[in-house]
């Protein structure tokens, strides 16, 4: 009885090719089977596509963290608020009850942009008359409630919490018992602003004005 015999081919890889757009190298019977190549760990079931993304920043306070979406990007609305940019030099007075001119004001004030650019911060010191005085306060945009918000810490210990709406050149500042109108002119190098208090939340009277003189 004859047995056929058998001829030991030896083992040689192919190369990776492909025909008609297919794919035919090791991992195509991955595809249509399923089944990983030996040696090859599968992902845990359910695992999410975000637990495979490299961790980054989105909140600072959060440290590095898997987060889907972009993040937030500046806008217009940020934009808008580089007119306040820059040194300025603010000049102007109290108004007595009576509406005659009252103690002279001086201050310096320098606004710049936060790091990231998002909020603008504000930094200010002079004299109310014979008074020292001061304040730093930060403006942003809030893109949730689409409104500006300033928080104006000032050198007496107070915390001012303010809306601010712009209308063209002119932006508007009220706070619970305050408000003010800036008037921006001269290429937005001239500032008018007129602040009012009230003691009843419905009668408002001028409390003091004041021109800031942009310088730098």
């Amino acid at each position: 009885m004859c047995r056929s015999r058998r001829t030991r081919v030896p083992f040689r890889s192919t190369p990776c090719c492909r025909s008609r757009g297919k794919y035919h190298g090791p991992l195509a019977g991955r595809a249509r089977s399923g089944r990983l190549p030996t040696g090859e760990i599968p992902p845990p079931k359910g695992a999410d596509m975000a637990e495979q993304t490299t961790p980054r920043v989105v909140a600072v306070n959060r440290g590095a963290e898997h987060a889907d979406g972009p993040g937030r990007t500046r806008g217009p609305q940020h934009d808008a608020l580089g007119a306040w940019v820059g040194r300025w030099i603010n000049e102007g007075h109290v108004i007595n009850d009576d509406g005659t001119p009252g103690p002279a004001i001086t201050t310096s004030d320098v606004y710049e942009w936060a790091p990231g650019g998002f909020f603008l911060l504000h930094t200010a010191y002079g004299r109310i008359g014979e008074t020292g005085v001061g304040g730093t306060e930060i403006i942003g945009y809030d893109e949730a409630s689409g409104a500006y918000t300033s928080h104006f810490f000032d050198s007496g210990g107070n915390v001012v919490v303010s809306s601010l709406v712009a209308c063209g050149d002119t932006w508007t500042y009220r706070g619970e018992t305050t408000r003010a109108t800036v008037e921006f002119s001269a290429d937005h190098r001239v500032q008018t602003v007129l602040h009012e208090r009230t003691d009843d939340g419905t009668t408002y009277q001028p409390s003091m004005k004041v021109t800031l003189i942009k310088v730098d």
